[in-house]
């Protein structure tokens, strides 16, 4: 049981991360670009 809890952990860990970097990646491309507009562009191509 604590193997498979600590799995979860893990997961939600990661996902953590991943989440965090996609904001940092957000973030420079904030940072990037100046222009609202090209900004929009290149979020909605990323996702």
């Amino acid at each position: 049981m604590s193997l498979f809890y600590n799995r979860i952990k893990a997961i939600a860990l990661l996902k953590k991360l991943t989440l965090c970097n996609a904001i940092a990646l957000l973030k420079k491309l904030t940072l990037a670009t100046r222009s609202p507009v090209n900004h929009s562009k290149k979020v909605s191509n990323i996702f």
